[in-house]
């Protein structure tokens, strides 16, 4: 299975040097516009998603059972991280 040249673009823009206006700034890569917060949570979003619904066949103990037939994995565990991130990112004051 190959990689769409869409996802790949998709996941390596964030990353992807923007020169400053009439070169007088300088490339930051700790510095994260905008844009590259909502693209970078917009990401991590769906892979956590995609985790959830993907992760059956490792799923492991039942750490806390919400429902007789449903409960929080330990393969939910990453999934849960990468939410925490994603709202840290979101909400984290900008510089």
């Amino acid at each position: 299975m190959g990689w769409s040249p869409a996802v790949v673009a998709l996941i390596l823009a964030p990353l992807h040097r923007r020169p400053g206006r009439g070169g007088t700034r300088r490339y930051d890569p700790l510095v994260m516009t905008p844009w590259t917060r909502i693209h970078t949570a917009t990401v991590l979003t769906i892979a956590a998603v995609v985790w959830l619904l993907v992760n059956h066949p490792v799923e492991g103990r039942t750490l806390v059972v919400v429902t007789p037939n449903h409960g929080l994995t330990v393969a939910d565990l990453p999934s849960l991280a990468v939410l925490l991130l994603v709202a840290l990112l979101v909400l984290a004051p900008r510089r």
